[in-house]
């Protein structure tokens, strides 16, 4: 009886290893977990390479003087009298006529 269980479980393991079987390697591997490694593995650091450096030299600076002073006037105001009707000049009145004889001096107590 014991050694049907063994079987069992021999066989249950068998068929569990694939599915727990790391798929990088390729091989069984059993730990303890000491804490420390019995044999030494390289440890694989990573490589970069930096391009080379370049200098690029800026372009020319110009120093020159500044232009002379300018001076801004404002514009000069401009006032429009508001627009308003302004009556028409009356029509002169006609002189009478001259008569074409004077009147007649009167005489002096009537």
């Amino acid at each position: 009886m014991i050694g049907k269980r063994v079987w069992v479980f021999a066989a249950a393991v068998l068929l569990a290893m694939p599915l727990a079987s790391a798929h990088g390697g390729g091989n069984v591997r059993i730990g303890i977990g000491i804490g420390f490694p019995v044999f030494y593995r390289p440890y694989y650091h990573p490589v970069y390479v930096a391009p080379v450096p370049a200098y690029y030299a800026p372009g020319p600076v110009y120093v020159v003087p500044p232009p002379g002073a300018i001076y801004v006037q404002p514009a000069p105001a401009v006032s429009q009298p508001s627009p308003t009707q302004t009556p028409a000049p009356p029509q002169p009145v006609p002189a009478p006529a001259p008569s074409p004889n004077p009147p007649a001096p009167s005489a002096p107590g009537n």
